[in-house]
């Protein structure tokens, strides 16, 4: 039987696969979308042919991630208790503001700004600043636990990721919307996946080396 502690880490492992495999399985229903371009808030646009099942694949995701979130504290109350109830508050805020406002605020595709449109926007921003924070938390905290190998691992991809959110952000940004970098769809979901492994390898340790269970 699966130890209450240690579920949520296998719901996080589940829902970071579901954000995966997301936009490969829908797209296979989505003729036109195209995984190269196409942003995977596309699905949840009006005039989507898999709309309603992007929207509920979201919600269900979103809804997953809060109830893993307390795993997260219960495996680093030891080592810092107020970090480890930040962390769980930055996992809870990535999963409203990405995955749950995702599937109840549409994506309009107009050049005129909409209010549900607004909300996604700046719901989106506020869950990549929290999922980005998240990280630097796990850092500080396998860095108090003398965890080298998880510590450098976790800087380095921070640093990719930060990378990586400036070539995804470039339209937005002067000089270097200049540049017209193509396969903006493509630079999301490798941010997307720079953003998850730390928490999905976290969980893959925690399932390994149950001792902390105990404390």
């Amino acid at each position: 039987m699966v130890n209450k502690k240690n579920l949520g880490f296998y719901l996080m492992i589940i829902t970071i696969t579901s954000e995966i495999i997301l936009p490969f399985i829908l797209g296979s229903f989505y003729p036109e979308f195209n995984q190269w371009s196409n942003l995977i808030s596309d699905f949840g646009a009006s005039g989507s042919p898999v709309q309603n099942t992007f929207k509920l694949w979201e919600i269900i995701d979103g809804s997953l991630l809060i109830i893993a979130a307390s795993a997260f504290y219960f495996r680093f109350k030891s080592t810092s208790e107020s970090l480890a109830k930040l962390l769980t508050v930055l996992i809870v805020l990535y999963a409203i503001g990405d995955c749950i406002i995702t599937g109840i605020a549409d994506r309009v595709q107009s050049a005129k700004p909409t209010i549900m449109g607004q909300i996604h926007d700046y719901a989106s921003g506020i869950s990549l600043i929290a999922i980005f924070l998240g990280i630097l938390v796990l850092i500080i905290l396998y860095h108090f636990e003398d965890n080298q190998l998880m510590t450098r691992a976790f800087i380095i991809i921070l640093i990719l990721a930060g990378l990586t959110m400036l070539l995804f952000a470039a339209p937005r940004l002067p000089l270097i919307n200049q540049l017209h970098l193509p396969y903006r769809g493509l630079t999301q979901k490798i941010l997307l996946y720079l953003l998850f492994s730390p928490f999905f390898f976290t969980s893959i340790q925690a399932l390994k080396n149950r001792n902390w269970s105990a404390i």
